[in-house]
This record gives C-alpha cells, structure tokens and sequence, in this order.
C-alpha cells in the first residue's frame, strides 16, 4: 500500500514544536504527507531569533530542507496571537507599526517558500476595552497586509479563536462579519472540524455564515485529537466539506494537551486514518 496522502491534505508542523525542524520535516515525510502547513514559532522560525542576514540564511536553509525531504510548504502560519502577542491592531502606534512591519515580511517569507497561503490573525484588544474603533484599526490593518499579499499572489486566512484571547473572530458570526467589513478577495476564512465537533456545529452551517469564501479546512477529532479516536464524525465532517464543491487544502492540526511528546505517533497514526478514508 502507498505510503503517500493524496495531494489535498497537509499536516501542520505545529505539533512538532518542541521538535528540531530537521527530525519534524523527516517525521512527516516518513509518516507520508507531502504538503505541509508550516507553523512560524521559536525554534523552527520567528521573527524575533535572527538579524536580517540569519533570518536570510535560516529560510534559504528551510526551503533546502523542504526539497531534500520532498516536501512542499502550501500554507505559512506565523505565531501571533498565542505565543507572540502581535497585535496589528494596538491602540500603541509605535507596537502597531512594529508589528505590521513583522506581518508585512511575513508576507515576503510566504512568498520566498512558494507558500499558496498564509495565516493572518487581525489582532487583539482588551476584553475589558470592546471599542468600534479598535476593530477599525484592525480592519484597516488587515487591508494592508491583504494588498501585499494580493501582490505576491497570496491568499490570507483566518480563522475564529477563542474569545479569551481578545481576537475579534471568536465564532463563525463574528469571523463573517470581519472579512466582510475588509471585503478583500485574497482574505477568506478557515473552517475548523474540531471546533465544529466540540461545539456541535456543522459545516453546512459554516459555509453558509461564510457565504462559501472559505480559504482553508482544518481538521482533527474533538479536543484537536486523532481523527476517530474521540468520535466517529470526522469522516463525515470531511464528506460534508466536499459536498461544499470546496477544491482546496484541507490542514491535519493536532492541538490536544502535551501532542508535542508524541508528535510523530499522531501524525502517523492520523495518516493510518486518512489512508483508510481514501483507499
């Protein structure tokens, strides 16, 4: 049998945080994916590790590694809410500028590793400080960094966090409501099967709240587990994407508590699934 994913399904490298990049790009081509969406931290790749002339040599010795292990980086996904509080929507002008400028290069870096799309989060405010004109400064933010991307031929996603985090997509309602007020062609949203499982949503509803401008899926059982180990639904939650007519990546992002310690389990224990979906 075929070792190989079919070409539409990626894995997220974000499981492999605590993992060199080296033995995280062999582990993934050895469990069998080819695509990858590569997740920009600390120590595989961040902004705030190098000066201009090592984050230079750090992506060109990335982009070598991806060819030698026959690997292909789709989707860029730098860190920026979660572990690197960047905020392109600070009431701070100094931080907001800093912070666009670290998002505009990031820009650059997708473009650098032939990535198709890249990973946007439109900033954060205080819980306590819910203020219209912080969601403007994100609005015009985004907008920025979109026509960048739209230069580049990029496509920028984003996808609906949890509300503790200060995000203004925090459910399908208000991630449609913010890619509408930026109504920018190359910024689309991502559907998250774990989140739908975990909160008893459907797909249906999704791409209906996101009138179809659906970017990127990602999927995982409940809890961000193995697809089949928590629920016999993600099967069906794929099939239903599908019957969307939705053509394009489709992320493995496994998230549960302490994945880092068994990455390479359960990213080859998810491919053993997908392989069973798709024989």
């Amino acid at each position: 049998m075929s070792r190989m994913i079919p070409d539409d399904y990626c894995v997220s490298t974000r499981p492999y945080g605590h993992w060199t990049i080296e033995y995280t790009l062999n582990s993934i081509k050895n469990c069998g994916f080819r695509n990858i969406e590569f997740w920009a931290g600390s120590p595989h790749y961040c902004y705030a590790d190098y000066t201009p002339e090592e984050r230079q040599a750090r992506r060109e010795y990335l982009k070598s590694l991806l060819d030698s292990y026959g690997l292909r980086m789709k989707v860029f996904s730098p860190e920026q809410i979660g572990s690197y509080p960047l905020n392109i929507a600070s009431e701070n002008e100094h931080v907001r500028e800093f912070c666009m400028q670290v998002m505009l290069d990031y820009v650059d870096d997708a473009a650098f590793f032939g990535a198709e799309i890249m990973r946007l989060d439109g900033g954060w405010q205080y819980i306590d400080q819910n203020k219209p004109e912080n969601l403007e400064r994100a609005v015009e933010s985004i907008r920025i960094i979109a026509e960048k991307a739209k230069k580049a031929g990029i496509v920028l996603y984003m996808e609906a966090m949890g509300q503790s985090s200060g995000t203004f997509a925090y459910n399908r309602e208000t991630l449609a409501d913010l890619l509408g007020r930026v109504n920018a062609e190359n910024v689309k949203g991502c559907v998250n099967i774990a989140s739908l499982l975990s909160g008893g949503e459907s797909v249906d509803e999704w791409f209906r709240a996101l009138d179809n401008q659906v970017a990127l899926v990602h999927f995982a059982d409940a809890g961000g587990f193995v697809p089949g180990e928590k629920t016999d639904a993600v099967a069906g939650m794929l099939s239903a994407v599908d019957r969307q007519g939705y053509k394009g990546n489709k992320v493995l992002e496994i998230t549960f508590r302490d994945c880092c310690l068994v990455a390479d389990k359960v990213v080859f224990r998810s491919a053993e699934w997908l392989r069973k979906q798709n024989k």
